[in-house]
């Protein structure tokens, strides 16, 4: 049976959602801050400066979430019309830390890097592996295991 061990919609989906709260949160900080009375009933100092902050932080946002939505919808497209290369055989090196995980399958090698989404107990050398690939990115990768009994 398959496992998915890998699927990078998974990560690019998962940054997006972590800037957007990033974002809230900054926002949140600024915008306590920036409203906030001091013992005389004014404003605290550097208003401006935090409302420009505030803005600069947005604009950052939405401009690093449009990047990643492209990127996002141009790999979903990608695997939906199947325009990817699929290499398939016994994985013959394999060196994993906690940055990435490198593998050489047949004469390919391939390098991705390790989060939450990819489980390693599932990979090692000489397990059986099928990777789909796009220019030399792995987009998924499945591991074979057999069905316990």
């Amino acid at each position: 049976m398959w496992i998915n061990y890998y699927d990078i919609l998974r990560d690019e989906f998962s940054f997006l959602i972590i800037g957007i709260i990033l974002f809230l949160l900054s926002c949140f900080f600024i915008v306590l801050k920036t409203f906030t009375l001091n013992e005389e009933g004014a404003k605290t100092d550097g208003f401006i400066m935090r409302v420009f902050g505030a803005i600069c932080c947005f604009i950052i946002t939405v401009l690093v979430g449009i990047v990643q939505l492209v990127n996002y919808f141009e790999t979903k497209s990608i695997l939906d019309n199947q325009n990817y290369m699929i290499a398939e055989g016994t994985i013959s090196k394999y060196v994993s830390n906690k940055i990435s995980t490198k593998l050489e399958l047949d004469t390919i090698k391939f390098e991705y890097s390790n989060n939450k989404s990819s489980r390693n107990q599932f990979i090692s050398s000489g397990k059986y592996v099928r990777i789909h690939y796009y220019e030399g990115e792995i987009l998924r990768l499945w591991v074979w295991e057999e069905a316990k009994k």
